[in-house]
């Protein structure tokens, strides 16, 4: 996912691999709180000059389920 200048997201977060243990429906809901964190979290509270800096650019975040390990 990528940001704007102010905080928010730019376009819609996509999951691009997951590795997922439980049924269907335990997937789906990891995956759906996943994006509901984000949703949660938004808009960061970038200052002008980060905001700048990072505006755009491709950030990568890894979720772990580590419940059963």
């Amino acid at each position: 996912l990528s940001f704007k200048r102010s905080g928010e997201l730019l376009g819609r977060p996509r999951i691009t691999y997951s590795a997922l243990n439980g049924d269907a429906e335990e997937q789906r809901r990891f995956a759906t709180s996943v994006l509901a964190a984000f949703e949660t979290c938004l808009p960061l509270p970038f200052s002008p000059s980060l905001g700048a800096a990072i505006a755009g650019r491709p950030f990568t975040f890894r979720f772990v389920d580590d419940r059963r390990a």
